[in-house]
């Protein structure tokens, strides 16, 4: 009996256990071997999506373990832009591992940068494509789709270089680009007028035109006021030392008289004038890099601007100034008696003085200068600081920036 009751109890145990043990379901994998051009060149990397979820970016070849059976569609993407490659559909069986190879129609573009003054790689330079950041440096080697693209290297401290181009599958592209050390130069117009100066309306008609047609963002302009042909000229009584500092160094004789960056005088009743030297001075590169930024304390305005030369002038006679002008003055009543009643760019104050500040450069080293603003007789979103660096000498302009706008690379 008891022999029998241990066969028993045994044989429910061995069945208990049977019932209790849980099957493991069954899996496959996928692995992509290879993807390769039609050149031959091999894709290195991917980004890989499963059913429209990212895996993230992977080596090839990459295996995808554990797949639930069934069918899934498998995403490969070129890790620049983001771009689909490879749309497939595949079915997974039980412990089955499919591989694959997959062949693409792809460009390449290889991309280096080059100091065109050193003839020097130059590392960690940032690559836009349409727009777009990438995460590659140059050196690098990129394989695209064919179709039309931009391409653009930034760094710091240097020109931009931009490029467009178009790539197919059969003809690779090779850009070494070469970046310029410096900035981009803005361009200042600086007008000398009066509110009784007739001739000044059809100037500023033009000056107005041009500083609202600008795309560039990098555009300023200072109005000053003259004592002629009326020293009642309300924006000249409100700061007659600043004023006349700056058309006594111009030596102006006449109003209306413009100054393009410092050193140019362009016919300011031609507009094409005008924007023929505007375009000259904002394709040369400057060795001076500013950027300004402000703070408002009260009625105090607090303007720093940050200065950077990368590389020497031929001149050293450098001054530096910071000028509060009016970007919109609208009257009721014409102020003067050329009828006018609408002005912009006027130049309200400068700092330290009209005369500006004699400073200078050691090639690499950053400076900032501060100065400060009284603005509680004007309306503060109607106010900008603009900063430029002006050789006494030659009366050339470096460079200029201001509170609302700064370098651009």
């Amino acid at each position: 009996m008891k022999s029998f009751s241990k066969l028993l109890l045994t044989t429910l145990a061995f069945s208990f256990a049977v019932s209790c043990t849980v099957e493991e379901p069954h899996t496959g994998s996928y692995e992509v071997t290879s993807v390769k051009n039609l050149d031959g060149t091999l894709l290195e990397e991917a980004i890989f999506y499963l059913d429209g979820d990212s895996l993230g970016t992977f080596s090839i070849p990459h295996s995808i373990e554990n797949l639930t059976i069934g069918s899934h569609t498998l995403n490969i993407r070129e890790t620049a832009l983001n771009t689909t490659l490879i749309n497939s559909t595949f079915s997974v069986e039980p412990d089955v591992k499919i591989t694959k190879d997959f062949v693409v129609k792809l460009g390449t573009i290889a991309i280096s940068a080059i100091n065109s003054e050193t003839s020097e790689e130059i590392e960690d330079v940032n690559i836009y494509i349409n727009n777009e950041l990438i995460s590659l440096k140059p050196p690098t080697t990129l394989l695209l789709l064919e179709g039309n693209y931009s391409v653009k290297l930034q760094k710091d401290e240097f020109v931009h270089w931009e490029e467009n181009f178009t790539l197919a599958a059969d003809e690779p592209i090779n850009y070494a680009a070469n970046l310029i050390p410096g900035f981009l130069t803005n361009a200042l117009v600086e007008d000398f007028s009066n509110t009784s100066c007739i001739p000044c309306v059809e100037a500023n008609i033009f000056l107005y035109e041009i500083l609202d047609e600008d795309e560039t963002d990098r555009l300023y302009g200072i109005k000053y006021a003259v004592s002629w042909p009326q020293v009642t000229d309300p924006f000249f009584q409100a700061n007659t030392g600043d004023n006349a500092s700056r058309y006594t160094y111009y030596q102006v004789l006449q109003a209306p008289t413009t100054y393009t960056n410092g050193n140019v005088s362009p016919n300011p009743l031609s507009k094409s004038d005008i924007l023929n030297s505007i375009n000259d001075k904002q394709s040369k590169v400057s060795p001076l890099g500013i950027t300004v930024t402000s703070a408002l304390t009260g009625s105090d305005l607090k303007v720093d601007a940050n200065l950077k030369l990368v590389k020497s002038t031929t001149t050293d006679d450098w001054r530096l100034f910071f000028v509060m002008i009016e970007t919109y003055e609208d009257f009721e009543e014409p102020p003067g008696s050329n009828g006018e009643t609408f002005f912009r760019d006027v130049m309200r104050d400068m700092q330290p003085d009209g005369t500006g500040l004699p400073i200078t450069f050691e090639i690499g080293v950053e400076q900032t200068h501060s100065y400060t603003f009284d603005t509680s007789n004007f309306d503060v979103d109607e106010l900008e600081c603009v900063v430029f660096v002006q050789s006494q000498s030659t009366k050339e302009i470096l460079q200029v920036a201001s509170t609302h706008r700064v370098n651009h690379n």
